[in-house]
């Protein structure tokens, strides 16, 4: 197999084995996968209130949190590479900690209310007025699927924050919150591209536990880029965070993952693969997050018997 150029190794063997032609990828991706982002971007990006992002640890482990817009504008674009961030609140979140260690910063823009995302990669410094400055090495679009469609209004959070809280375990309420939850966001590191943020949604209980230091996350048909895949084919570390739209309660998970070609359709029907993550660490964070409609399941959704 010819060496790819936009799409590292695990990548490519994901695709084949999927019967997927990785020459066709690269070629989209030479069109498509750019370092900055056109005019056209910039409102996009600036209007977003809302974004997942992926971060790295010192001992290289990766971890998913959220940035929410809360009474003030969360992106700022200063040219067609290079983005400042309103800095979210040290509130337990491993982000901060994590930039300071590592610069990989990966960030999923996204507009649920118009079922709208775009991924990006790149570098980011925590800057002594409080600002993430964003360096972008790559920036595309992505399919509407299996997003929840709900609308934000990004005003003074009326929830009492919490104190944030760790474990190795998952508590009740962890489990519960993850057996509600029809949105998700997975971390992933491959050190040539970066670190990698995606989204992962479905019906309430998409998300299976398998006692306190498992999920099994369902993999439907995507845009077969196969990007958190493959970057597992390399490297088994996975996060996962989930979010409580309402209180602000949010779920950082870190461990290790397998990847099954074995599903079981009764228990997830429409996925073709199955990840587990083995939960290592259980991070709790709160966050001011605004006010958020309910407003319509995604209809690319398989049902859940």
């Amino acid at each position: 197999m010819q060496q790819p150029r936009f799409f590292h190794r695990g990548e490519a063997e994901v695709q084949v084995a999927s019967g997927n032609d990785p020459a066709q990828y690269e070629q989209w991706a030479a069109r498509t996968l750019a370092p900055d982002f056109k005019d056209r971007e910039i409102s996009f990006v600036e209007d977003c209130t809302f974004a997942a992002v992926a971060s790295v640890d010192q001992a290289g482990r990766p971890w998913a949190s959220a940035f929410f817009s809360v009474g003030a504008q969360l992106f700022t674009v200063k040219d067609s590479s290079v983005i400042s961030i309103a800095c979210p609140l040290d509130n337990g979140d491993p982000l901060l900690t994590n930039l300071g260690q590592n610069d990989q910063l990966g960030v999923l823009f996204l507009d649920p209310s118009a079922r709208r995302r775009a991924k990006s990669m790149g570098r980011a410094e925590v800057q002594t007025g409080g600002q993430i400055c964003y360096s972008l090495s790559r920036y595309f679009g992505l399919c509407p699927k299996y997003i929840h469609q709900r609308s934000h209004k990004p005003q003074a959070c009326i929830t009492k924050l919490t104190t944030a809280s760790s474990s190795v375990t998952l508590s009740k309420v962890d489990r519960a919150q993850l057996q509600q939850s029809d949105t998700a966001f997975l971390a992933t590191f491959y050190p040539d591209h970066g670190a990698d943020v995606t989204h992962r949604g479905g019906n309430p209980g998409f998300l299976r536990l398998l006692g306190d230091t498992k999920v099994e996350i369902p993999d439907y048909t995507g845009n077969g880029m196969f990007n958190t895949l493959g970057n597992l084919k390399i490297d088994s570390r996975l996060a996962l965070t989930d979010i409580d739209f309402v209180t602000g309660r949010t779920l950082h998970l870190t461990g290790n993952a397998t990847v099954s070609n074995n599903v079981d359709p009764k228990k997830h029907p429409g996925a073709n693969r199955l990840v587990t993550l083995e939960v290592e660490e259980v991070l709790v964070s709160y966050s001011p997050v605004g006010i958020w409609t309910d407003d319509q399941a995604s209809p690319h959704n398989p049902s859940l018997c």
